[in-house]
């Protein structure tokens, strides 16, 4: 099994959407 992490890419920053809600981020780069 490969485990593959969901990264989003929003204006050009790595970021974390919480459950995929978009007003919900966490910006790591």
């Amino acid at each position: 099994m490969k485990i593959i992490p969901a990264v989003d890419i929003k204006e050009g920053r790595c970021v974390r959407l919480s459950q995929g809600m978009a007003d919900q981020e966490t910006v790591y780069s």
